[in-house]
């Protein structure tokens, strides 16, 4: 006991105390094994000082099939439950640890072939891994991911690792301390020159890009960047010593990658990263590919300073149960992918269209198309919002399956919530309602009508139940102006939603269809001048209200637009904010503003003493992406199929009102 009371630091709300906590029941395991193979039990028995300690006791071991060893334990807190809710950062209710390889002749063969199957990548399909996978899902139903915690040592971080990575990719987010684990690759970490590693990382990169273009591994599925963007929510706590070949290479990886992104070359980092060179001879070949088990996109990374005398001592649990270790935290978290968020609203908002063609072909239960549009993003249906003219469904709310602290942890991944609005379905249960819409967005009256009073009241409902961060809006065509219309409204009471909007309506003259650049340059700057003559003339710009005031109000949200140049009802967006732009960099910026928000029928309301009103298409900021390529005919540039293919070439600009 006197050893491990050594290791013990007074203070709570601390790393270290919490890295204490989990090395020590990591080494409890390694004792147990110890334990029963030199047959000591009870008061002889060594290993329970390691968890009475912290206030622990032992709830179940994992025992091998094979060999019977001890290899893993989940331990309970002895504090209540109460106690570990309000602390669960500190103590957690639960700890199931894993051991690494013991070098003893009742466990050395067995862990030796484990070791091997790290090394072949072949560990999650072991038993042991089997077993220890059975008992983690177990435990997380009985008593819930956020009150476990995860931890391992060397071939047992292996272990939790992989457990762990399993459990996000189906939305169990678990706290997971992971000491000395195996990076499988050359330790180029372990050279002395930075700029030789530099060179050897950055080669390393640029080969494996190539063959990927080459060998057209990127299309290949499953793709294991779209894995990346699973598990980026996850966050292990890596514990890492760099005189440790074993794991040293977690340092260069994470900064490699970081550096990678630094300087705009994320893109080609990202696809060789997710790409290994096993993978990339298995798809020259035609085989299946596989998730390399050490790659992870993020983490907590804890790196030991000082240099160890041996590797036995740099390897070892030992050294992370010390207090007074010097150490370096870092943390490094992927960026979420674009792509997939798109494909996410835009599937939700293709169920919206096929929930209201169910309807009308009355096909239900197993006969319905919709439901696999938001099951195939684990999302379910939970409300309907159905218009009170014609009782067609114009909007849907769906909700995450995953577990809300899964949501929270990932907001800009997956959110919680997402409220998604249909376009036109011109089919005769729906087509006369729908185009009387249409009607109303040209002519800047949608905020007037019932069917967008209805959405107002389910959003400002969604976002007093669940909070405005957990929640996205989404829509196309008509679908997007209700969404655009919507999310306007809500940031002017203080509520800024993620907002997805395909093919929104710019409901002005089509411009940007002209193929003459300097024609469209030359027609927009004398749009904005006359404009502007007209409202010094006027006097409009000092009537109230004023929708430069409004600009200003909606200048902190930035929806996202997606846009397809060839689709006459919404390409303008693309030179509406690009001519913003120009006027911008030429000083011209309060004249663009003047003209921008006046709209010509504000203008001729405005001279005939008429109250004026707010474009309904206009904003000052966005995320805009284009669409690259000609699109075949109307119909495919405006549809929202084009957006959920995950393929597609795009271009992504930031607009932001200063």
């Amino acid at each position: 006991m006197g050893g491990v009371q050594h290791h013990y630091m007074l203070y709570r709300k601390n790393k270290d105390h919490r890295r204490s906590i989990a090395a020590s029941l990591v080494q409890g395991v390694y004792i147990l094994e110890q334990d029963r193979q030199q047959n000591r039990q009870g008061p002889q028995a060594f290993a329970p000082g390691w968890w009475d300690f912290f206030d622990f006791q032992l709830s179940d071991v994992l025992v091998d099939n094979v060999d019977n060893s001890i290899f893993g334990a989940i331990f309970e807190s002895k504090f209540p439950a109460s106690y570990c809710d309000d602390s669960k950062t500190e103590t957690p209710k639960y700890v199931i640890a894993f051991r690494g390889t013991i070098t003893e002749p009742g466990t050395l063969l067995r862990d030796l072939m484990l070791d091997l199957g790290c090394i072949l990548n072949k560990l999650q399909s072991d038993t042991r891994f089997e077993i220890a996978m059975k008992y983690v899902k177990e435990m997380v139903d009985f008593a819930g991911a956020e009150n476990i915690w995860l931890a391992g040592h060397s071939l047992g971080s292996a272990m939790a690792l992989l457990t762990g990575k399993n459990m996000i990719k189906v939305g169990y987010n678990l706290e997971t301390y992971l000491f000395n684990p195996p990076f499988l690759s050359i330790p180029i970490e372990r050279i002395k020159d930075q700029k030789v590693k530099d060179t050897l990382r950055i080669a390393n990169t640029i080969v494996k890009a190539g063959l990927v273009a080459a060998t057209k591994a990127y299309n290949s599925k499953p793709r294991e960047d779209d894995s990346f963007a699973t598990l980026s929510a996850w966050l292990p706590n890596l514990f890492v010593n760099p005189d440790d070949p074993i794991c040293a290479e977690y340092i260069g990886y994470f900064e490699h990658r970081k550096k990678m992104q630094e300087i705009g070359a994320e893109n080609v980092e990202r696809i060789a990263t997710t790409n290994s060179f096993r993978n990339l001879f298995k798809n020259a070949l035609g085989m299946d590919l596989e998730e390399a088990l050490h790659l992870i996109p993020s983490s907590h990374l804890t790196t030991i300073q000082g240099q160890s005398l041996n590797f036995r001592r740099a390897h070892g649990i030992q050294q992370w149960l010390n207090p007074n270790i010097q150490c370096q935290h870092k943390l490094y978290q992927f960026k979420k992918n674009k792509d997939h968020r798109r494909s996410i609203a835009a599937s939700l908002v293709q169920g919206v269209y096929i929930l209201e063609q169910d309807r009308q072909q009355n096909r239900q239960g197993p006969q319905a198309f919709a439901p696999g549009w938001w099951d195939f993003f684990d999302f379910q249906l939970s409300d309907v919002l159905v218009d009170n003219v014609d009782n067609s469904i114009f909007g849907a709310i769906f909700e995450s399956k995953f577990p809300a602290s899964y949501c929270d942890d990932s907001k800009t991944e997956t959110p919680k919530y997402v409220i998604a609005f249909r376009g036109t379905i011109t089919e005769p249960g729906t087509l006369l309602r729908d185009l009387m819409l249409d009607l109303g967005c040209i002519l800047n009256k949608l905020q007037s009508d019932t069917r967008f009073e209805i959405a107002m009241k389910y959003v400002k409902e969604m976002v007093d139940f669940a909070g405005a961060e957990n929640i996205w809006l989404a829509g196309h065509s008509l679908g997007s102006a209700m969404a655009l219309l919507t999310g306007k409204n809500m940031i002017k009471v203080g509520y800024n939603l993620e907002t997805y909007l395909f093919n929104p309506p710019f409901l002005s003259i089509p411009i940007e269809r002209i193929k003459d650049q300097k024609v469209k340059d030359t027609l927009r700057i004398a749009n904005t001048i006359v404009k502007a003559g007209l409202v010094a003339a006027t006097k409009a710009y000092n009537s109230k209200p004023r929708e430069d005031d409004s600009f200003a109000t909606l200048s902190a949200w930035l929806p996202n637009l997606f846009v397809n140049p060839d689709d006459p009802i919404c390409a303008e967006y693309i030179g509406y904010f690009e001519h913003r732009k120009k006027m911008q960099e030429i000083g011209a910026e309060n004249v663009e503003r003047i003209a921008t928000t006046n709209s010509f029928r504000n203008l001729f309301k405005n001279a005939l003493g008429m109250d004026l009103e707010e474009a309904l298409h206009l904003i000052p900021s966005s995320h805009l992406t284009t669409i690259q390529g000609q699109s075949l005919n109307f119909r495919r540039a405006h549809g929202i199929q084009q957006w959920l293919n995950p393929n597609i070439q795009c271009q992504h600009k930031l607009y932001q009102f200063k």
